[in-house]
């Protein structure tokens, strides 16, 4: 949810310059805004996956980054202050796709587990330096298995994995005995008779506090099924629900409508630049379909995290097609419009979320396929602060005086944030909106924004009165569910 914000500037009134003064601190709720991305070699020339995990044992996420044209998954160590050490790749089977990242060997070292075309799990060991010494591979049930997660299906405390079996139809789920092997896969139908599943994620949708699978699949109709968990490594299939479009793509799991129960997130790769999301009832069931616009093309890779910091999941989805990463933010009513951000690469088909620069916020890995690199967009945490100064003339304005209302977009030190994050947001569409309430009444103006002075600017004719009045004036960030305004008691007229 773009939020407004509680930190801003100024307020000029009439021809009186009242300068950017803070004024007394507020609640602060963030701004979504990102760096531009810097790029980093993936270490091979087809990165379709990208995974985070602690593989140096540094408290630093690192990029887990799968190759299908060189059979590899790279390592790329988190320097620190978002930065990455040029990438390690190790043998990963044939044409590997999804990774998942978790202690499969039971030594308190992070694995990897990599999903290949030829229907099987490449499993690697880490040897907390960063490295990966191979164990071998396990089938997955199926063939060209495509979309890997993990989790503890049996309750034992050992990571688990779930497969989708693209050419089998199937989810392959494979117990974790703790040392680095796994029981046989046992399959479930993905979707309809004839689809193909693509990705599967493990969430609790019945609330009963046992992991439950989400698998997603393509085919003549592009379909959701949910697995519900058993607790004991066994699932039940449920019913199969359409996603709105023939060819769904990345999918992502979390509460996005606020109402405790979590939700499914799809990527339409048939529906120009649509995301579905499948509203969880906490059955396991599904209780209605809304799409909304990724601001793009071709969504691929989707994740949930709080990128607004505001306690709720939002949505961040990669365009494929127009080589953009969207942020929707999740509102009161439903998603607010993308806000979209260059992805660093050619052609991003996948997604990961993790604080990468260490400042707590989370910040988007971007594997673009095309140009064999990870976009990483940073994060930049920014408030505005809303603040007003009394009129320097007797505390009075002459009537039909214009006013000017200056905002900055600040981060969490004070410091203003650079023109190349705030400018945009006064582009198209708009994001920053001004607006009055009181006698003289204002509807919501776009603010522009002023890179001389780093400011976004609007103003508005007063109109004639006769005594005191009190305007409420307010910066807005569409999308929240709170507004930050603060008001300024004037006299028009004498």
């Amino acid at each position: 949810m773009g939020r407004t914000m509680a930190r801003t500037g100024a307020v000029t009134v009439g021809a009186l310059a009242l300068g950017m003064l803070p004024g007394p601190a507020q609640a602060a709720t963030a701004v979504v805004a990102f760096s531009p991305a810097t790029s980093w070699p993936s270490g091979g020339t087809d990165p379709i996956g990208v995974a985070t995990g602690d593989l140096d044992g540094d408290g630093r996420p690192d990029l887990v980054v799968p190759d299908y044209a060189a059979g590899t998954v790279a390592v790329l160590a988190n320097l620190g202050g978002g930065s990455f050490g040029p990438a390690r790749s190790f043998a990963a089977g044939s044409g590997p796709e999804g990774a998942a990242v978790a202690d499969f060997t039971g030594d308190g070292r992070a694995d990897v587990a990599v999903a290949d075309a030829s229907g099987t799990v490449a499993l690697l060991a880490g040897d907390g330096a960063g490295n990966l010494v191979p164990l071998g591979s396990v089938s997955g049930g199926g063939s060209s298995t495509m979309g890997l997660a993990a989790g503890d299906f049996n309750g034992d405390g050992r990571p688990d994995l779930a497969v989708a079996n693209y050419g089998s139809g199937t989810v392959g789920v494979l117990l974790g005995n703790g040392d680095g092997t796994f029981a046989a896969a046992r399959t479930y139908p993905g979707g309809y008779t004839a689809s193909h599943p693509l990705a599967v994620v493990v969430a609790d949708m019945t609330l009963d506090g046992r992991p439950d699978l989400v698998v997603t699949a393509a085919g003549t109709t592009g379909t959701v099924r949910v697995l519900t968990g058993n607790g004991d490594g066994t699932f039940t299939p449920r019913t199969v629900v359409g996603t709105g479009g023939a060819h769904p793509s990345g999918l992502a799991a979390g509460d996005l409508t606020g109402d405790g129960v979590p939700d499914v997130a799809v990527g339409n790769v048939a529906l120009s630049g649509t995301v579905a999301v499948l509203a969880g009832d906490g059955t396991g069931a599904f209780s209605s379909l809304a799409t909304y616009p990724t601001g793009g093309s071709l969504p691929d890779g989707a994740v949930v995290a709080d990128f607004d910091r505001d306690g709720r999941p939002d949505l961040a989805v990669t365009n494929a097609g127009t080589d953009t990463v969207a942020v929707l933010t999740a509102g009161p009513t439903g998603l607010a419009p993308a806000l979209t951000f260059g992805a660093g690469g050619s052609d991003p088909v996948a997604l990961a979320a993790a604080d990468l620069n260490g400042d707590g916020a989370p910040d988007l890995a971007a594997a673009n396929a095309v140009s064999g690199t990870v976009g990483v967009l940073a994060q930049q945490v920014a408030v505005f602060d809303v603040s007003f100064l009394s009129p320097l003339d007797g505390g009075m304005l002459r009537p039909g005086s214009s006013t000017t209302v200056r905002a900055a977009l600040l981060d969490l030190a004070g410091a203003r944030v650079t023109d190349a994050v705030a400018a945009p947001l006064a582009g198209t569409p708009c994001r920053v909106w001004f607006s009055a309430t009181g006698a003289q009444s204002v509807a919501p103006v776009c603010m522009r924004y002023d890179t001389t002075n780093h400011q976004f600017v609007a103003g508005w004719r007063l109109g004639r009165a006769t005594g005191p009045e009190t305007l409420t004036v307010t910066v807005t960030y569409p999308g929240s569910a709170v507004t930050t305004s603060r008001s300024v008691a004037i006299s028009i007229g004498r």
